[in-house]
């Protein structure tokens, strides 16, 4: 997918904007503070609903505005489309594709997937839990078709049994339905995180095996959020004092995790920061990869302030990647020189200056 123009409205600093990038690399330069960022995160915002900083909804519109609206006009194989999302104070989210009201963002999330690399994505190493969750639930979700529906229909019986389970007022046999509904939908989410897992260590490996981080050993490991040898429904029985006890339901998918080990230990405890930052930084690409080779669609890249986060043999090594993924890349620096000159040269790159609303050629 690429985007030929985006028109952005209320969106953070950004008032009014009407952009045509290219289909390669568009560098987004300016000095700090000008929304060179906000740019990125409305294309994030365009394909999610939300952004990828912290910060409810509220921070997003520009101040003294109602709502917000991101639009755009894109082309895949040929194919014209035509999409927007808009979103006001109270949360409520308008999508539209081509002429039609959408119910949700989902379609436009399928269409239009968008990895977005920021400040907060150097830190995945380091990060706990939900962010590893949250990163394979969004492949999956990619890759797999009826994710989403397994997803939503786990946090349902979840959200119902943690109910149950906070009144205090229940039995066994009210609880051993919740268990059984629970563990039916959970090993159902779980089969496929596992197997997308599965196609995430493959693709990793063939990479880690051949680039800079190659000694270091790195090995993912999958854990499904409850004893790996029993299955979920006699682990939900066997913890079942333990959820009383909370008014919580402890084992699950929803306790996942991935470890990442380096040789004989943590990676977080053994990386060094520019080993850790690429680690991470591979393990996005991986995403763009995986998602082609699913659906035939090339995933847009933002890359915020990169330049900023590596020396210049990992930013040529992280570049040197995109000669075989066609996909369309929005860069952020104070330094677009840097980034337009370890592109490959035989791809489209435009400079664009930001300066408040205004988006011009350089």
């Amino acid at each position: 997918m690429h985007l030929t123009r985006l028109r952005i409205r209320h969106f953070r600093s950004l008032h009014e904007c009407d952009w045509q990038p290219v289909d390669g690399l568009n560098v987004l330069t300016g000095p700090n503070g000008i929304g060179k960022t906000s740019f990125l995160e409305a294309i994030y915002f365009l394909s999610s609903g939300k952004s990828f900083r912290p910060g409810g909804i509220q921070n997003l519109i520009t101040h003294g505005q109602s709502s917000l609206s991101v639009f755009a006009e894109s082309h895949q194989v040929g194919n014209q489309y035509r999409l927007g999302v808009s979103k006001d104070k109270q949360g409520v989210v308008k999508a539209r594709l081509q002429d039609l009201t959408l119910k949700g963002i989902t379609p436009i999330s399928l269409l239009l997937p968008v990895v977005a690399i920021h400040s907060c994505s150097y830190h995945f190493v380091d990060s706990g839990p939900e962010t590893k969750r949250r990163f394979l639930d969004w492949l999956t979700f990619h890759v797999k078709p009826d994710h989403l529906l397994l997803w939503k229909k786990y946090r349902y019986l979840l959200k119902q049994a943690n109910a149950l389970l906070k009144q205090g007022n229940n039995t066994f046999t009210d609880r051993h339905f919740w268990y059984e509904q629970l563990a039916e939908s959970g090993t159902a989410l779980d089969a496929q995180r596992r197997a997308v897992f599965e196609l995430l260590v493959e693709e990793c490996g063939s990479r880690w095996n051949s680039g800079l981080l190659k000694q270091t050993g790195i090995k993912l490991h999958y854990c499904s959020g409850w004893k790996s040898e029993k299955e979920l429904l006699g682990e939900l029985l066997h913890q079942d004092e333990r959820h009383v006890r909370y008014g919580a339901i402890t084992v699950g998918p929803h306790r996942m995790d991935v470890r990442i080990m380096a040789g004989p230990g943590e990676a977080r405890k053994i990386l060094s920061r520019g080993q850790k930052k690429l680690l991470a930084i591979e393990m996005y690409l991986t995403q763009v990869q995986m998602i082609y080779e699913s659906t035939g669609r090339w995933p847009v890249v933002c890359l915020d302030d990169l330049d900023a986060e590596l020396d210049q043999e990992h930013l040529q090594y992280v570049f040197n990647q995109f000669e075989t993924i066609d996909t369309q890349v929005f860069a952020s620096s104070l330094h677009p020189e840097v980034i337009a000159n370890h592109f490959p040269v035989h791809k489209e790159s435009r400079v664009f200056h930001v300066k408040h609303d205004l988006i011009r050629d350089s």
